[in-house]
């Protein structure tokens, strides 16, 4: 089945409150800390809508403010006290202005790091201090041809999601990402960038479609 869920504009609020989908303690399934305890904080809304996307954002959201935010994280990590990873994703976290909350986050639990996994397209707005001193840590995870240019540059990791039958064999990286259109692809880092690239294999919710997927990021 594919997504239904409609893309959202760009929020253009202040952040003083947040529009949430959930919060929940999971183990990281991607990327640079794979296998990590940690705490997701689901946005609601994307500004993307990916045919193939399998992530419920959008039903049962909420309006949380910074100290609603705060303490039902601080409650987590009280229920679970060796978690060092809150991970803030969505839907499309940059869509709303996650500054407020990791300047918050970052005071209030110093121990603890803090990731957000964008698709790159929008820009960080007040966030660049804080990922480029590292107490953010920035994934992007393209699903179109543009990325912002700021956003791509402060990246940490970019992350790909990789399907068997949409392969660039000059890099093994994705022509298209989730069914979402790319001309002529999925971007890349821009030229410059340092960081770490990961692929992982895109759940077609088929058994031999999901074997090829892997084998194709293998």
């Amino acid at each position: 089945m594919l997504n239904i869920q409609k893309p959202e504009p760009f929020d253009r609020e202040s952040g003083a409150a947040l529009s949430a989908h959930s919060i929940f303690p999971t183990i990281q399934g991607e990327g640079p800390f794979t296998g990590h305890t940690c705490i997701f904080l689901r946005l609601a809304g994307c500004n993307l809508q990916c045919p193939h996307c399998d992530t419920e954002y959008t039903s049962g959201r909420q309006s949380m403010t910074m100290a609603q935010l705060v303490s039902r994280i601080s409650s987590v990590l009280h229920e679970h006290p060796r978690m060092r990873l809150i991970v803030i994703t969505g839907g499309e976290p940059l869509r709303q202005d996650l500054a407020p909350l990791c300047t918050n986050l970052v005071h209030a639990f110093p121990n603890v790091k803090i990731q957000i996994e964008s698709n790159g397209v929008l820009g960080l707005r007040r966030l660049e201090p804080l990922v480029f001193s590292g107490k953010v840590h920035l994934v992007v995870s393209p699903k179109t041809s543009r990325i912002h240019a700021d956003t791509a540059m402060f990246a940490h990791t970019f992350k790909y999601v990789l399907s068997h039958d949409s392969v660039n064999p000059k890099d093994g990286l994705p022509m298209t990402a989730l069914g979402h259109k790319a001309s002529p692809h999925v971007a890349r880092p821009p030229a410059g960038w340092i960081g770490q690239i990961y692929v992982n294999p895109m759940d077609a919710k088929d058994p031999l479609e999901n074997e090829r997927n892997i084998q194709a990021a293998v």
